[in-house]
């Protein structure tokens, strides 16, 4: 049995590697509620429902990679993507 874990006053970062609609997020943020704050990161930002809805369950900061451009892309991976390709 897993020992329940106390997010209270913890700052939380929850990893994905796609947000499309945002509900695994929402989800997740749900179950920690009691956090100080959580952040939202995923390499590929989709957003098909836009970010809104992201903070209204409680997110305080959503970052992606900018493999799709939108405002949330902060992590530049070109150079990474350009070092495989040569």
């Amino acid at each position: 049995m897993k020992k329940p874990v106390d997010f209270k006053d913890k700052n939380v970062v929850i990893v994905d590697d796609i947000i499309s609609t945002g509900n695994t997020i929402i989800e997740a943020a749900k179950k920690i509620k009691s956090a100080k704050t959580i952040t939202a990161i995923a390499v590929h930002g989709l957003f098909v429902e836009g970010t809104a809805k992201l903070k209204k369950a409680g997110i305080c900061k959503v970052i992606t990679t900018n493999t799709i451009e939108n405002p949330t892309g902060k992590i530049d991976i070109t150079s990474m993507i350009a070092d495989k390709l040569n």
